[in-house]
């Protein structure tokens, strides 16, 4: 048997449980609705989990760099940015796999000796992990640019507005120094 068979026959409980490893990443509150409200637009992070991972998990197996895994990561990333988490807090999702895999098949893996495909299978974790840090800079490197962007628009409204009173007053001045 190979690791992907093995993976592949245990996938809903192996992504089940790296579901509720992330969810438990939260406070317990925000970690039961995440569980339990299924809509899309009231729990953007509950979705974007449960639709994402069965597409990440299959990714890894097939070793793909597909366009949905891109869209997956970017999807949860996007999210994770805003939620004030650390670096490592944000990233951390993608690294609960490993335990959610340990828990549902360690046993069969001893069986099979599959430790060598295992360790593969890790590494290809790992880059995956890399590539979300990626994607989690540049999201926050977007966040703080629309960031200053507001801050100097906001600081210079003021300023604009009182060039365009210094404006209108001038020509007030102007328009009555020439009728007078």
């Amino acid at each position: 048997m190979k690791l992907s068979e093995l993976l592949y026959k245990h996938k809903r409980t192996i992504i089940d449980r790296w579901f509720q490893a992330i969810i438990e990443t939260y406070p317990e509150k925000t970690s039961h609705f995440l569980k339990s409200n299924k809509d899309r637009f009231t729990n953007p992070v509950g979705h974007a989990f449960a639709e994402g991972l069965p597409v990440l998990f299959d990714g890894l197996l097939d070793d793909s760099k597909s366009e949905a895994v891109t869209d997956a990561i970017t999807g949860i990333i996007k999210i994770r940015a805003v939620q004030d988490f650390h670096p490592s807090q944000a990233v951390v999702f993608v690294f609960l796999l490993k335990r959610a895999v340990t828990e549902t098949v360690s046993d069969d893996i001893k069986a099979h000796n599959l430790f060598e495909e295992l360790t593969t299978f890790w590494y290809d974790i790992d880059r995956l992990a890399l590539f979300t840090f990626d994607c989690y800079m540049e999201c926050r490197e977007k966040i703080n640019d629309i960031r200053v962007s507001q801050a100097k628009q906001g600081h210079f409204k003021p300023y604009e507005r009182l060039q365009v009173l210094n404006n209108k007053s001038s020509q007030e001045g102007d328009s009555t120094n020439g009728e007078r």
